[in-house]
């Protein structure tokens, strides 16, 4: 697999709730490890999308510096296209595109493999960068509002003593996501980065969503197509894990979504067991 293949594997096993093996996390660590990028590769990615630079008085860090994503074009059959969020939204920009590429990655490195030295480098070095930039702080317009989120997740893992950055980042997203329309993939990665939040972060802003999550985790799924497959079993995953962070929907944790083979569609089991 791919870099980008493998990220999202990894993705939706960690959000179904897979336990995976030591032998597995240093499989998966070395693949994604001997994939960083070269310095050559790096800088001709900056120069290309016009990076701030230190030379010029702007010291923000807005772009990968280990994990650069792979040009595409249309001989490969993606219309040269940008790699989708692992929700399904595709970027208009590099700043939302490039930075989910390499903060998914290096958040799957930080939770497999917190220890190793090479991760830690890159974790931390990710981290300074990520201060400097203006996405992961104050700045809601055009996809850094995106890039916000994806931002959010990744500190939560890598940095998650930090509440107060964590704080503002919530607190910044919270009050922007509904200025307009949006791509339903980008209130699923919402919900996703409060299903892995400590729960004095995320209760209130779950019981905010509650009955959207109800509604959602109580209605069918089309899986007409492998992408309709991939994301219904991603989203019914990220709202059960949502919902099972309260008290009286803790008794979702341990389900999984369905097939019911009369119509094809995903199905949650929902009913609460009698005692």
């Amino acid at each position: 697999m791919t870099l980008y293949e493998s990220m999202k594997w990894t993705n939706l096993q960690l959000i179904k709730g897979r336990v995976f093996t030591q032998e597995e996390k240093q499989k998966i660590t070395k693949h994604f490890l001997d994939g960083v990028s070269d310095e050559k590769t790096v800088l001709r990615f900056h120069k290309g999308v016009n990076a701030p630079r230190d030379e010029t008085g702007d010291s923000r860090q807005m772009y990968p510096l280990f994990f650069i994503p792979p040009y595409r074009n249309e001989a490969d059959g993606t219309k040269g296209e940008k790699y989708k969020t692992i929700t399904c939204v595709t970027p208009k920009t590099h700043i939302l595109s490039a930075n989910a590429y390499e903060l998914e990655i290096i958040r799957i490195l930080a939770l497999l493999s917190p220890n190793n030295e090479k991760v830690e480098k890159i974790v931390n070095r990710t981290l300074e960068r990520l201060k400097t930039s203006c996405f992961a702080n104050e700045c809601y317009m055009g996809e850094c509002f995106e890039t916000s989120l994806i931002s959010l997740r990744f500190i939560c893992t890598a940095c998650p003593e930090n509440v107060q950055w964590l704080k503002n980042l919530v607190n910044k997203i919270s009050k922007h996501i509904d200025d307009k329309k949006r791509h339903s993939g980008i209130l699923f990665y919402y919900w996703l980065c409060f299903s892995e939040m400590p729960i004095e972060l995320a209760e209130s802003k779950i019981i905010r969503y509650k009955d959207e999550l109800l509604k959602h985790i109580n209605r069918s799924f089309v899986m007409n197509s492998e992408q309709n497959k991939n994301m219904s079993y991603l989203c019914k995953y990220i709202v059960r894990n949502c919902l099972s962070k309260l008290d009286d929907y803790a008794f979702l944790q341990n389900r999984d979504p369905y097939i019911n083979e009369k119509d094809g569609r995903l199905y949650f089991p929902v009913e609460k067991q009698k005692t």
